[in-house]
């Protein structure tokens, strides 16, 4: 999990202290889902030595959001815009996706 995290925080001065390093830590990570609390351990982030701000891993975010979402799992239901491969094209189309070639005279 650890070698997603990314290195530019390494030797970082904090932005909100100004005075304090980042430290690479595995964290206990705290959400909200509904109205349950969800705590995910040993979540890696960055964690400043002064003020204790915390800069979680931007992809363990993006699959812990993936994990947590409540269609995850679901199939996702097929929208084909144009017709399938052997079933014969309707002219349908919205003027706006039609071509109308341009004839040059006004």
């Amino acid at each position: 999990m650890f070698n997603s995290i990314n290195e530019k925080y390494k030797n970082t001065t904090c932005r909100d202290c100004q005075v304090g390093h980042f430290a690479f830590k595995a964290v206990s990570y705290f959400t909200w889902m509904g109205e349950e609390m969800v705590v995910i351990p040993d979540f890696p982030a960055w964690v400043c030595d002064v003020c204790g701000l915390r800069i979680y891993d931007e992809y363990a975010l993006t699959q812990l959001n993936f994990l947590l979402n409540p269609s995850a799992g679901r199939p996702i239901p097929q929208a084909h815009p144009w017709p399938l491969p052997g079933t014969p094209p309707e002219n349908d189309l919205p003027d706006a996706l039609e071509h109308k070639p341009h004839t040059g005279l006004g």
